[in-house]
């Protein structure tokens, strides 16, 4: 079998556990009810296989069990945070370095006149990020957005310093972890963050299908707008959505099997001490970074260690580099990302982006040696 170089985990973690995989499979063949919507054994073991992936979310990142919406995805999680809790004449800060997954859902709201928005300058430095933040905001700004880590370098914003200026102000604070849940220590309450969103399928190693909000407790009291109607098992003979967490913002059967495997890659990435996985992502991108940093033919955006490598090579367009990669067995991504404004923040090339290469828990040096001998030899041909 041909052995594949998986560097693309910034867009999805691969392999997954073997926890994982078994947890999977178990539950398809043996626990697969309809949670919430029967008393019999499959539909209450089916209950308990959520509530316990509640439970995990909650001692990793804090908050209660009763405010983890689950998502399809960390797309819709920030969907869902960003519509539910917004009101008509809202103005919204996001940064720099912000995925479509938060751009999209705050630009559609503004062409529909709802909202207004500005964009501020991402910075590491706490109190550069907080002295932007206070040039930007106005009197109806009502959230403030930070990508916690960028999904194509290695910026990582200062969120407990914005959390708790927003906290001070009044504003509510989101925080889209999708590069950084599982990898860097986040808490939704120390850290002041009152709507955490990320998936399962990247840094907490679950399978593709589930993502989830974490809401604060001002929305204990501070009732949000439903997203999707339907039914949940709750007062069904009402035709309004229940008015507590989670069930008004969980209609319709829930990603039963996706959640599953979330529970058993927290319990994956709970093995290690904190910090250990990315720790060692830094040392590989390092050392590829070093490897590669003889040829004049390469040119990287960034610097700094971390797990993601984003690079081009001269007189190539990024598409062609990660084709040929892919015909050695290579998985890696090119072009933008889902990511312009970041992309535009670091200067690649305008109607082509850059290849990214993105490391997790089981990448090992020979994957970074092979690569290396690959790009190498692919240069000199060049």
């Amino acid at each position: 079998m041909e052995r594949i170089i998986y560097l693309d985990n910034a867009a999805t973690t691969f392999p997954k556990p073997s926890e994982v995989i078994s947890e999977v499979t178990s539950t398809l063949r043996s626990g697969c009810g309809n949670p919430g919507r029967s008393s019999h054994r499959l539909s209450l073991a089916a209950a308990n296989t959520v509530y316990k992936c509640r439970s995990r979310i909650v001692s990793l990142f804090g908050g209660k069990e009763d405010n983890v919406v689950f998502t399809v995805n960390a797309t819709g999680a920030l969907n869902l945070a960003i519509k539910t809790t917004l009101r008509k004449g809202d103005h919204v800060l996001i940064s720099d370095i912000e995925h479509n997954s938060v751009l999209r859902p705050v630009h559609s709201l503004k062409e529909k006149g709802l909202i207004s928005y500005d964009i501020y300058t991402a910075f590491e430095d706490p109190d550069r990020q907080i002295s932007e933040l206070k040039k930007k905001i106005k009197p109806n700004t009502a959230m403030i957005c930070a990508c916690h880590h960028s999904n194509i370098c290695n910026l990582t914003l200062p969120i407990k310093e914005i959390g708790a200026f927003c906290r001070k102000s009044g504003i509510i604070f989101l925080v889209d972890a999708s590069q950084s849940a599982g990898i860097l220590p986040i808490n939704t309450e120390n850290f002041y963050i009152d709507l955490l969103c990320a998936p399962g399928h990247k840094g907490l190693y679950g399978p593709p299908g589930a993502g989830f909000v974490i809401f604060g407790e001002r929305f204990d009291e501070q009732l949000t707008d439903t997203f999707c109607e339907g039914g949940n098992g709750v007062r069904s003979l009402s035709p309004l959505m229940p008015d507590f967490l989670p069930d008004r913002l969980e209609a319709g059967t829930l990603p039963l099997i996706p959640i599953s495997g979330l529970s058993k890659g927290i319990d994956f990435i709970n093995k290690f001490s904190p910090g250990t996985i990315f720790e060692k992502e830094k040392r590989l991108c390092t050392l590829m970074r070093d490897r590669l940093a003889g040829s004049n033919k390469i040119r990287f955006y960034d610097q700094k260690a971390g797990s993601i490598l984003l690079f081009s090579v001269s007189g190539l367009v990024s598409e062609k580099v990660a084709a040929y990669l892919d015909e050695q067995g290579i998985c890696v991504r090119a072009g933008f990302h889902c990511s312009p404004l970041a992309h535009r923040k670091l200067g690649t090339p305008e109607n082509d982006g850059a290849v990214r290469v993105s490391f997790g828990a089981f990448n090992t040096e020979r994957d970074v040696n092979d690569f290396c001998f690959y790009m190498e030899r692919f240069i000199k041909k060049i």
